[in-house]
């Protein structure tokens, strides 16, 4: 069954497993805070973490602390991409794992 189209910034009603449920609509969604315990400084040691390991490249990354690490930073990509309006080649640059296979198709 597919969603109902509805304007951004407004909700609906969705028939879910637990129930009826109001889900809303739009940006907000888009933009989501950062994980708990996570502020500005953290973030940038994550991204500072996921470059060096990109740059060594070793046999067998750990990619189940690259994963978490990306999920981390997931907040502050979307800002960049949608408030900053940053280049794809900047963004890649900052973040380079997007363009491993194996973050590719995590999801």
């Amino acid at each position: 069954m597919r969603a109902p189209l509805v304007k951004p910034g407004s909700a609906a009603i969705v028939n879910t497993v637990a129930g009826p449920q109001q889900v809303a609509y739009g940006l907000p969604n888009y933009l989501p805070d950062r994980p708990d315990g996570e502020d500005h400084h953290s973030v940038e040691q994550h991204i500072k973490w996921l470059k060096t390991e990109w740059t060594t490249r070793p046999l067998r990354p750990d990619y189940e602390k690259i994963s978490l690490l990306m999920l981390k930073t997931l907040s502050d990509r979307q800002k960049l991409i949608v408030q900053q309006f940053i280049s794809i080649r900047d963004f890649i640059a900052k973040f380079p794992w997007l363009q491993d296979e194996h973050e590719v198709s995590i999801f």
